[in-house]
């Protein structure tokens, strides 16, 4: 079916976690890196919504911004209908990013990454957080295909960061089909490589043919 949501093995475990015990299965999440969000089976929000619906969602989300409101103890925190309105903000502006891409925001966030907080949290603030995130989410995502490409041009059969060429093509088309902006660009300049490589490719076996076929004739 077009429609039809296919996840791994991995990925159908952490959704069944994520249902049983919500909120056990925030404390398990331990990103330290945004490659590590890249290789792990965690599921996307857009996925948790097709999965289970908006409502699960929505708590994952509440939970995961509850943690780092209770790590700041600022003076001027979030209402409940404060935290409401950001999580429909999150919800519909990266649908595409997995938990623990939330999660790993947010633990930068409280190393003071991303700026100081002046004693107030809000919506606004917890916005900036991501899209600074997500700029460094792309910069990983870019820098990684172009990592992935060399092995590619190399002829390199062997994992890279644990995954396969291949692997990691599917893993982009995938996060692509959610909207994921980054997955979107590494796609494109992966498809602009390989389209650059036939060519030189087949330009090198003419050129070959054509020595060849001169030799013959003399």
């Amino acid at each position: 079916m077009e429609n039809e949501l296919i996840l791994l093995p991995q990925e159908e475990n952490r959704l069944t976690t994520l249902k049983n015990s919500p909120e056990q299965y925030c404390e398990t999440l331990r990103p330290r890196t945004v490659e590590d969000v890249f290789l792990s089976s965690e599921p996307a929000i857009g996925t948790i919504i097709r999965k289970f619906g908006e409502p699960e969602a929505r708590a994952i989300l509440v939970f995961l911004i509850a943690e780092a409101l209770e790590f700041f103890n600022v003076g001027n925190t979030m209402k409940a209908a404060q935290v409401a309105t950001t999580v429909d903000l999150i919800i519909e502006e990266y649908p595409y990013m997995k938990t623990d891409d939330f999660k790993l925001c947010f633990k930068n966030a409280m190393k003071m990454k991303y700026g100081e907080n002046y004693n107030r949290i809000d919506g606004s603030i917890i916005m900036g957080w991501l899209r600074e995130y997500n700029k460094e989410r792309c910069a990983a995502a870019d820098n990684q295909s172009w990592n992935e490409h060399k092995a590619y041009r190399a002829e390199i059969q062997k994992p890279i960061s644990g995954m396969f060429y291949s692997d990691y093509r599917r893993e982009l088309e995938r996060k692509a089909s959610f909207g994921d902006k980054c997955a979107k660009n590494a796609l494109r300049l992966s498809d602009d490589i390989i389209a650059k490589l036939t060519v030189k490719k087949y330009e090198k076996q003419k050129k070959i043919l054509e020595e060849f076929y001169k030799k013959q004739e003399k």
